[in-house]
């Protein structure tokens, strides 16, 4: 069932003899696969790579963290001066700053602890060893709800396009090929529009409507267990067999497949995770801006390996895993919206070493509406209260949904607590508490300028004028202040439903 490319056959050829279509049907869409993902290169890539992680970092980061705590603690020198009620309202809001800390030095951490080594493609090192691959075979996964359609075309197309020219440019010969993974009724309504990808080169898997897992599983997690069940009867859920996730929008470069087979020849690990930019259709705007923040809190996601066992979060796309992995352990979760989460939870019980960085970047786009990036958001919050109330989560996975849980929460208070200080002066929380939020309020802004540092020589739209920084740091502010409403909105709106959210423009 996988496409194996040799040498001597083209993708055209292949796809023709997998998916038995006329030539004809394959000969104009094959061959104009090109988009966005042709400027994701390996040099790009690493040249990203060695901006960052060449530089030491460390002193400017210790110097703005001593700075900043130094101005915090001069604007509250003392302890609190509670001299009634609103006072006392005021310095139960200042507590809140106080969550943050923890997570401020979680980040800080995180982005500094890691080495351009780490994350650095040197293809010579795969084609050293290209005789290793010829054995072994990736299957780009990627479940969707099929409403985004043009965004599945343009996410497949990626994968096509670059399985074909890494294979040409690096002569390297291993199986790969893209799988589709939709329900019966979205199939059924978009039918046309996936023989679209079939055409192009996809195989498209259909989960049958009655379907049903022991647990009764719902949402992404369904779908996952149908197809690694499918794998299974194909005979692909083996140590040789590796799924890379995909999300809708989640479009892939040169730098992403020569980074799975990196992971594949490291040897070192059965699960890989990656960082993802958010630049795809990037506007200097509310809701694209505040997506920059995600980037560098992969990093702290990624100190998951450097914990021995403790999972701090899982994304539920780029990233590869053997099949047999996935196989052992399943998808049959229940009802649950966290199956990232819980899966990373469930591999690091059994592995406590095997989660390992994955080189090479993911592209991906902010929810196109307030309304959708309350919902996407909403959807995680309520996914880690699962994760918190399920019997088979241990406490030191749950510690980490819990802090998260009280970060979200703390987040509206500690805002309202910001705007309030210049009018309703308390003091600080306890003496010397001024350090404290020094180093919140500055790793606010570091992981601002660190996610821009990151996503910028992808995005689309440049900051040049003076006006376009303001209003990227308005923008800014504007996201804070919408994600800290999420949790709120989350408790008010509850929903039984997965939230699946608009991409298409």
């Amino acid at each position: 069932m996988t496409v194996v490319a040799q040498e001597e056959k083209s993708l055209q050829q292949v796809a023709v003899e997998k998916l038995e279509l006329p030539a004809r049907d394959l000969t104009t869409e094959l061959y104009d696969l090109g988009g966005v993902h042709e400027s994701f290169t390996l040099d790009r890539y690493n040249a990203t790579i060695e901006y960052y992680f060449s530089k030491n970092n460390t002193p400017k980061l210790l110097t703005g963290i001593v700075g900043s705590s130094i101005l915090s603690e001069l604007a509250f020198p003392q302890g609190p001066v509670i001299k009634g009620a609103l006072d006392a309202i005021m310095y139960l809001l200042k507590l809140n700053w106080l969550v943050g800390i923890p997570y401020s030095a979680q980040f800080n951490l995180g982005i500094n602890s890691f080495s351009k080594d780490q994350f650095y493609i040197n293809p010579e090192n795969i084609i050293s060893r290209r005789d290793e691959i010829e054995g072994k075979n990736i299957i780009y996964t990627l479940t969707t709800r099929g409403k985004n359609t043009d965004t599945v075309k343009d996410s497949t197309k990626s994968v096509l396009y670059w399985l074909k020219k890494v294979k040409e440019k690096y002569a390297l010969n291993f199986g790969a090929e893209p799988w589709v993974v939709t329900e019966e009724d979205s199939y059924t309504e978009r039918k046309g529009r996936f023989k679209g990808l079939e055409n192009l080169g996809a195989k498209i898997f259909v989960v049958p409507e009655d379907y049903e897992t022991t647990n009764r599983t719902k949402f992404k997690a369904r779908a996952l267990n149908y197809i690694t069940e499918e794998r299974g009867d194909l005979g692909l859920n083996t140590k040789n067999d590796w799924i890379y996730h995909q999300d809708d929008e989640t479009t892939v470069g040169e730098d992403t497949v020569l980074g799975n087979l990196d992971f594949i020849l490291s040897k070192n690990g059965i699960l890989g995770t990656g960082t993802i930019l958010y630049d795809l259709d990037w506007k200097n705007t509310i809701l694209f801006t505040k997506e920059l923040l995600r980037t560098p809190d992969e990093y702290r996601v990624l100190m998951s390996n450097k914990l021995k066992g403790i999972c701090l979060g899982q994304h539920g796309s780029h990233f590869i895993s053997r099949a047999d992995l996935e196989d052992s352990i399943g998808w049959d979760f229940g009802e649950i919206r966290a199956e990232d989460w819980l899966f990373g939870t469930k591999v690091l019980d059994l592995y406590p070493s095997s989660i390992k960085i994955m080189k090479g970047f993911a592209h991906e786009k902010a929810p196109l509406s307030v309304q959708d990036s309350l919902r996407q958001r909403r959807r995680w919050l309520l996914g880690n209260y699962e994760i918190i109330k399920r019997d088979d989560v241990k406490m030191k996975h749950k510690l980490p949904a819990l802090y998260s849980l009280a970060g979200w929460y703390s987040a509206a208070p500690s805002l309202l607590a910001t705007v309030l200080t210049p009018f309703l002066s308390t003091g600080g929380i306890f003496p010397g508490s001024g350090f404290l939020a020094g180093i919140y309020w500055f790793s606010a802004l570091n992981s601002l300028k660190v996610g821009y540092q990151m996503n910028k020589d992808y995005l689309p739209v440049k900051l040049e004028k003076l006006s376009d920084k303001a209003k990227f740091i308005g923008n800014f502010i504007g996201g804070i202040i919408l994600d800290s409403i999420t949790p709120w909105y989350a408790l008010i709106r509850p929903t039984k439903s997965y939230d699946n959210i608009k991409k298409d423009s």
